[in-house]
């Protein structure tokens, strides 16, 4: 009995303490803003977009422009 109430205690106080850390570090990840997803990029003209209008999608050929200088 003589070692066992200053054992209890330490554990005590370690739980207690760990415990503590845990939420104030849950705290701090809630309270980090989440990262914005990027804006979807297309770039038309400069060999960005798929020829065929890519999956689930269809796309109508269309001629090249002409130029007038042929």
């Amino acid at each position: 009995m003589n070692r066992s109430l200053p054992l209890i205690a330490l554990a005590a106080l370690s739980v207690t303490g760990l415990n503590a850390l845990r939420k104030k570090h849950r705290e701090r990840l809630a309270a980090t803003p989440k990262a914005k997803p990027e804006p979807l990029q297309t770039w038309e003209g400069e060999g960005g977009g798929l020829p065929n209008g890519g999956p689930g999608l269809t796309v109508e050929p269309t001629a090249p422009p002409r130029d007038p200088a042929l």
